[in-house]
């Protein structure tokens, strides 16, 4: 009987905590701002300094706020956007629609309410890992 009781008691503690937890689409409402930018892109040698101070920029001046109703406003250098933003049952697919009907398709490699890293593959294979911190 002694068993049967913790073993309740467990599965009772279990529970509360995965209701406390966040999910995904949670998670990513609120302001973010690039924190690290990576890509498999050969960069030639002579635009790597050019390509640096863009990546510098990007980071200081970006900004995506996730809204709780779906929609998606982001700033990055001084180009503006809105648009759709949805993720998959498991959170691990980011979709993005923006309102000129432009598409795009993220993997999520880690998200939690400070973080989030999503990877994005261009038509030439090329790989770019985007990590956001929560402002």
């Amino acid at each position: 009987m002694k068993r049967f009781v913790n073993y309740v008691l467990i599965m009772l503690f279990v529970g509360i905590i995965a209701s406390c937890s966040e999910s995904p689409s949670k998670m990513i409402i609120g302001t973010w701002k690039i924190d690290n930018i990576e890509t498999t892109e050969e960069i030639p040698e002579e635009h790597k300094e050019m390509y640096k101070k863009m990546m510098d920029e990007m980071k200081k001046s970006s900004s995506f706020t996730f809204n709780e109703d779906g929609t998606l406003e982001t700033k990055i250098s001084e180009k503006n956007t809105t648009g759709k933003w949805s993720l998959n049952d498991d959170g691990k697919t980011l979709t993005v629609e923006e309102d000129n009907g432009k598409t795009n398709t993220s993997t999520i490699q880690e998200i939690s309410s400070s973080k989030i890293v999503f990877t994005d593959e261009s038509d030439k294979g090329a790989k770019t890992t985007i990590t956001l911190v929560k402002q």
